[in-house]
């Protein structure tokens, strides 16, 4: 796909020189490109340790070799209040970076376009092959394609979809609000540090925020056997399939999730809207919570190319999930994530397992990630039999916190077991006293690692019908 005209190519960043939170500034190195101070539309991307933010510039004023950056309402506020995460200065290796973005003064590299508002004239810089008076150009209008959604009164139920391929969304939140998240795309609403740390549920908790759900090609609210077999998920510009809220016994098979912006798939609440996300999220119905889910045979590849803070597969509160022989790589985060809450606190996941599953090329762009990443208490959970690898370690992260397993803070109830990768590089933040490590890194035997992955399937047929953008 064509780029946004950016400053650097190739996605190379440069350092920022310090972040302001009080003055609600970030100074840059003075940009080369001339006339960018008095461009309408400049957005920074900025990376902040697991996550991106993107912000509107609104005003950038040149001192000398140094330049600083202020921001639209209402990332501004919220890029410089919430505390985690934020950029790095000085850290262990150097600042945050940077990279500037959609001005027509940075189209300067063939594969580069921008759209021009208010006229919507859009402008590209040809590849040497391309010939402009012969090429198909598809221009996205829509964010989500297909949507089901019933009530817990009257779900949907019993819709398979097989050999379809659903392609070309849009996603277009961070050119009129911006986007800062929290955590795994998910972006922030609103967000503060406590004064005094401790809330009720948590004693040392300083981090409030509430969030919203990211955009989804495909959206699945209450309902139990939706099923997709043999579908391709491609060209979309955020999530790709997201089983929302309330789904049951549902199956997602044999399926291929590639040029993704956002996460793959995303499964279970992550409670939204005015629920304070660090509070256990209690259903006050028990079949609000994504249960039965199984995600099986899939090859996720080439996703979170937009919001590099996204994963692969995203599951939140989610209850007897299974993930099984899929194939998760070239993400630019966590590979396979499940839990959320950051609590030891009871909530309803349990029984999730996360086995077989062949997770390589992970944390390319960020860090604080993990090929197999899990949130909080699940009880009766299993991770076992997967092989993970090729962890690469973030050309621009500040420190290498990253590894082939990361129980995140408050992970409890699973036991870990017969998982291979190349060393036993694991963490802990803040586990519980509950979970159980048998066998784990390069000892585990060789037949364990071969089978990890997806599977052979006979009798796979090319997509007969397309669902995209018109």
């Amino acid at each position: 796909k064509a780029q946004r005209a950016a400053q650097f190519p190739d996605g190379v960043m440069e350092r920022m020189i310090d972040f302001n939170p009080e003055e609600e500034t970030i100074t840059i190195p003075t940009p080369q490109t001339a006339g960018l101070n008095a461009a309408s539309q400049v957005e920074i991307i900025v990376h902040q340790r697991w996550a991106i933010a993107i912000l509107r510039v609104k005003e950038m004023i040149a001192e000398g070799t140094n330049t600083i950056v202020r921001f639209h309402e209402p990332e501004s506020r919220l890029e410089f209040a919430h505390p985690w995460p934020q950029p790095v200065i000085d850290g262990e290796k150097g600042n945050s970076s940077f990279c500037l973005v959609n001005a027509l003064e940075l189209l300067d590299q063939p594969g580069e376009w921008y759209q021009d508002y208010p006229s919507g004239r859009i402008y590209y810089y040809p590849r040497p092959h391309e010939d402009m008076t012969k090429a198909q150009v598809i221009i996205p209008a829509l964010e989500t394609l297909l949507t089901i959604s019933g009530t817990l009164e009257r779900p949907v139920r019993n819709i398979r979809f097989q050999n379809i391929s659903f392609e070309h969304t849009s996603w277009m939140r961070p050119s009129y609000q911006g986007h800062v998240t929290l955590q795994g795309g998910f972006h922030l609403l609103d967000a503060y540090k406590l004064q005094i740390p401790g809330l009720p549920e948590k004693a040392e908790l300083e981090n409030q925020a509430w969030i919203g759900r990211p955009e989804a090609a495909i959206q699945v609210k209450c309902g139990s056997h939706i099923d997709f077999d043999h579908c391709t998920f491609q060209h979309l510009a955020a999530t790709g399939v997201d089983y929302e809220r309330a789904v049951s016994n549902s199956v997602i098979e044999n399926c291929l999730f590639t040029d993704i912006g956002g996460t793959g798939l995303l499964v279970g609440t992550f409670p939204d809207g005015g629920f304070e996300t660090h509070v256990p999220y209690k259903p006050f119905h028990e079949q609000e919570l994504c249960t039965g889910i199984t995600i099986r045979n899939n090859l996720i590849e080439e996703v979170t190319n937009e919001d590099w803070g996204c994963v692969g597969i995203g599951a939140g509160y989610v209850k007897n999930i299974h993930i099984v022989h899929n194939e998760v790589c070239h993400v630019n985060y966590s590979g396979i994530c499940v839990g959320w809450g950051w609590t030891l606190l009871e909530s309803g996941m349990s029984g999730n397992r996360i086995e077989a599953n062949y997770v390589h090329h992970f944390a390319r762009r960020l860090y604080d990630a993990g090929g197999l990443y899990t949130l909080s208490n699940q009880p009766g959970s299993v991770m076992r039999n997967n092989r993970i690898e090729q962890l690469i370690d973030a050309s621009y992260a500040t420190n290498d916190r990253a590894f082939y397993i990361y129980f995140d803070e408050a992970t409890d109830g699973y036991t870990v077991e017969n998982n291979w990768c190349p060393s036993e590089r694991f963490d802990s933040n803040r586990p519980g006293p509950h979970n159980v490590w048998k066998t784990n890194g390069p000892q585990v035997d060789e037949s364990i690692k071969q089978k990890a992955g997806r599977v052979a399937v006979g009798g796979v047929s090319q997509p007969r019908i397309i669902i995209k953008t018109k």
